[in-house]
């Protein structure tokens, strides 16, 4: 974890602030009712003063009235012919797909999320 802070902080000239992302945000285009999803790389900004939660601050101030998704994903829910990290046996997967719960959005926790999202 130090080593990679400072590699990002001698990648940095500024540090970012919530501001600058508001700022970033409205110059996209982006406004108070605006429907957008977000994929964001936190290391690739630089040094962030208070990490993810100025990005997410800033969006949530900056669309106040419209719709804001980020991707996550709930790998119970994916065909597990095609897992691979691990693969389970296929002698598994009509076990599998027909013994899972009905998805539960109080339950089933999100997982390969980024720090935003």
């Amino acid at each position: 974890m130090y080593k990679k802070l400072t590699e990002i902080i001698e990648k940095t000239n500024l540090p970012l602030t919530k501001l600058d992302f508001i700022k970033a945000f409205k110059d996209l285009g982006i406004k108070n009712n605006s429907k957008i999803e977000v994929h964001a790389s936190v290391s690739s900004f630089g040094y962030i003063v208070n990490k993810e939660y100025d990005i997410c601050d800033a969006l949530l101030e900056t669309v106040t009235e419209g719709v804001i998704i980020m991707m996550a994903h709930t790998g119970e829910f994916t065909n597990p012919r095609t897992w691979n990290n691990p693969p389970v046996p296929p002698s598994w997967f009509s076990i599998i797909d027909s013994n899972r719960r009905v998805y539960d959005k109080d339950l089933f926790v999100p997982e390969r999320i980024g720090k935003v999202a």
